[in-house]
């Protein structure tokens, strides 16, 4: 066998080479995959950002045509956020304060 002919030396010398040529086969590939994958992550978060703004501006469309009044509450049912119209049909011009709960109604 040609193993046994090899002085050890030799043998070592080209049992090394083959695990760094495996080596740098397996890190190209792996760096190539990695390189593959974030573009995919990139170009996913870039959808989702362009359907985000396309969502935001046609929301922001709607209120600014309506004559509607628009507010939104959180999980615990307090005014979280008004649309200007309401604050303008109201005279009033600046934030009115703390968030109410829609039960409390108006306290003052």
């Amino acid at each position: 066998m040609v193993a046994d002919s090899l002085s050890p030396n030799v043998a070592a010398f080209i049992s090394g080479a083959v695990m760094f040529a495996l080596s740098a086969v397996g890190y190209a590939y792996l760096r190539n995959r990695h390189a593959a994958d974030m573009e995919g992550v990139r170009r996913e978060r870039g959808l989702a950002e362009q359907q985000i703004e396309e969502e935001q501006a046609r929301l922001r469309d709607y209120a600014e045509v309506s004559s509607d009044w628009f507010w939104e509450t959180d999980s615990e049912q307090r005014f979280t956020r008004f649309s200007g119209h309401i604050f303008d049909a109201l005279g009033v011009h600046s934030n009115p304060g703390p968030c109410r709960h829609l039960s409390q109604g108006d306290s003052e």
